[in-house]
């Protein structure tokens, strides 16, 4: 009897655990907040620089935008 109401226990995660994996999940999510940040300056600076040299008409202009709007979104879902 005692048995197996400590096989039961040792199945249902500890508040400690819980807290655990919180903290490491909200670690994951700022990485990748910090990597979506980090992207979309680079971003903005490439297509400021490109601004500046008058190709705005340039494929790779165009691709940026869109990834730069795509980073934006997927940010904001992370937030």
């Amino acid at each position: 009897m005692n048995s197996s109401a400590s096989s039961s226990r040792a199945s249902t995660p500890s508040d400690h655990e819980d807290f655990h994996v919180s903290c490491k999940r909200k670690r994951e999510i700022e990485r990748e907040l910090k990597t979506y940040t980090d992207s979309i300056d680079h971003c903005q600076v490439l297509i400021r620089n490109m601004e500046r040299q008058g190709l705005v008409n340039h494929p790779i202009y165009s691709n940026q935008c869109a990834m730069i709007q795509g980073l934006m979104r997927q940010r904001g879902l992370l937030t």
